[in-house]
């Protein structure tokens, strides 16, 4: 039986084109990425619990950031130079958090991993908008992470974490407004 109601853009398959010229839809994603974000989070979950190991942590953080990556990147139809330049900042961003978290802790590499990873979230948002409005809510949750990341690391202190926080969800906030209009 098939459906003879008009295609809107809401009932619109996605498509993204594969290696070998193969069609994928961005609906039939989930059955790849989250495999991956289920194994990112328990292995995580495994070197914090079951066998306390830096290492295994940071695996499950990699895998799970490749996995939000990839929840992304089927909505914004395929790799071009803006979506590979945000990816890049997000992947490094959480890659120097992680480093900073388990193998290598250090103040400077959180900083810069929580900056970085913020900027390659908000990125993430951003692609395909517009306006005052897009870019006054990029600017709050850049301003944000950053006085949380400097809060947490370079200037230890509450009275930076606080507003960062609460620009951070004004922000998140922000950003469901703007959907939603």
């Amino acid at each position: 039986m098939t459906d003879s109601r008009p295609m809107t853009p809401r009932r619109m398959p996605l498509r993204i084109p594969l290696a070998m010229h193969r069609e994928f839809s961005g609906g039939q994603a989930w059955k790849f990425i989250m495999p991956v974000f289920f194994a990112g989070s328990v292995t995580t979950a495994t070197g914090l619990t079951v066998i306390p190991n830096d290492s295994i942590i940071l695996l499950g953080m990699v895998l799970t950031g490749i996995a939000v990556v990839s929840m992304w990147l089927p909505g914004k139809g395929g790799v071009r130079l803006q979506t590979a330049a945000v990816m890049l900042i997000f992947v490094t961003g959480s890659g120097l958090t992680g480093l900073a978290l388990t193998v290598n802790p250090s103040n400077t590499l959180f900083f810069w991993g929580m900056v970085l990873t913020g900027i390659g979230i908000i990125g993430m948002w951003l692609v395909g908008k517009t306006g005052p409005l897009a870019l006054g809510i990029a600017g709050a949750f850049v301003a944000g992470t950053s006085l949380q990341a400097t809060g947490l690391t370079i200037a230890p202190s509450d009275a930076l974490v606080m507003p960062g926080m609460i620009l951070v969800s004004g922000s998140v906030f922000g950003m469901w407004v703007y959907s939603s209009r």
